[in-house]
């Protein structure tokens, strides 16, 4: 039987969520990876920075744009040390900046992937995927892609149908 992992990197406190910025307690990215872990019954695991970025959303995109436009990594911490056992990994981020956050690529450079399958799933208010899998492609090498997923945040709490639907597809 083969073993599934959700990975993903989520902010909360101040987000443009629904057209506004508001106060979120739980960020947009966490509540769908638990959606998908409940529905898959895979195990989960969240990406944490050491140094986060800035509780305030104008700073964090700016923080985030710095890191994307330098190349940074930074230093992140996960409880899952490798992908030995797992075939399958739903891989969750938020789109910063048109692609994947760049914590989420210093995760992705910490493991092999040779013959895994991710599923990325991505939260955004109106930029879509961007160019994230393609940018996973590049990054996780020997992985395989599958179909992809993006969920308006502001729309969370009713994307059960929309989650069920796309994994759905992708086990087939």
């Amino acid at each position: 039987m083969s073993k599934s992992a959700v990975i993903y990197f989520s902010r909360a406190e101040e987000n443009y969520f629904d057209g506004a910025l508001r106060y979120i307690e739980k960020g947009n990215t966490k509540v769908i990876a638990e959606k998908i872990a409940d529905e898959t019954n895979a195990d989960i695991f969240e990406i944490k920075m050491l140094n986060p970025y800035s509780d305030n959303y104008r700073t964090c995109t700016e923080q985030a744009k710095e890191d994307l436009q330098k190349g940074i990594r930074p230093e992140i911490e996960i409880e899952l040390k490798n992908l030995d056992g797992y075939t399958t990994v739903y891989l969750g981020y938020p789109n910063y900046w048109n692609t994947i956050p760049m914590p989420v690529l210093s995760a992705i450079e910490k493991f092999n992937w040779d013959g895994i399958t991710i599923c990325p799933f991505c939260t955004h208010e109106g930029s879509g995927l961007g160019c994230s899998v393609k940018d996973i492609q590049k990054a996780a090498k020997g992985a395989s892609v599958s179909e992809a997923i993006s969920i308006y945040g502001s729309q969370r709490d009713k994307s059960d149908d929309i989650i069920k639907s796309w994994i759905g597809r992708i086990q087939k």
